[in-house]
């Protein structure tokens, strides 16, 4: 894909993610016109406003696992996993502002975000362990 071809889907994606996290309604003209290409820029990637929704999705979800393999939730220092996870999820939802709960309309989406929760919740109950442990070893002094 050619650089201007690359950013200017990146700023369809963001600019989607925005205005749809605003009003699910939102149509691809006014989507267009606020990321300041043609509509028919984004009718050539995105059919229709699901098409572009689901692409936003998509690319959010990408951006989680990148975020989650970064962080190395399961084997870094826990303080370490948590400084980059907090500090790299921050960046993707201001981004990708789009509401999780739109992802329950795609079963694909839905089931990946389901499988990153739970790759999160699994570093919470490891930093709980090692918290208490922690503590334990603190209140043992």
């Amino acid at each position: 894909m050619r650089s201007d071809a690359a950013r200017n889907l990146d700023t369809i994606l963001r600019t989607g993610a925005r205005l749809l996290a605003e009003d699910p309604g939102t149509s691809i003209t006014a989507i267009a016109a606020e990321a300041g290409v043609s509509r028919n820029a984004v009718h050539r990637r995105f059919a229709t406003r699901e098409a572009l929704r689901e692409a936003v999705l998509h690319t959010k979800l990408d951006a989680v696992d990148a975020i989650l393999r970064e962080a190395r939730l399961d084997r870094a220092p826990v303080a370490v996993a948590l400084h980059r996870f907090v500090e790299g999820i921050i960046a993707v939802m201001r981004r990708y502002p789009i509401d999780q709960d739109q992802m329950r309309c795609d079963g694909e989406s839905y089931g990946r975000m389901l499988a990153q929760r739970e790759r999160i919740a699994a570093f919470l109950q490891r930093a709980d362990i090692a918290v208490n442990t922690l503590l334990v070893g603190i209140g043992g002094s």
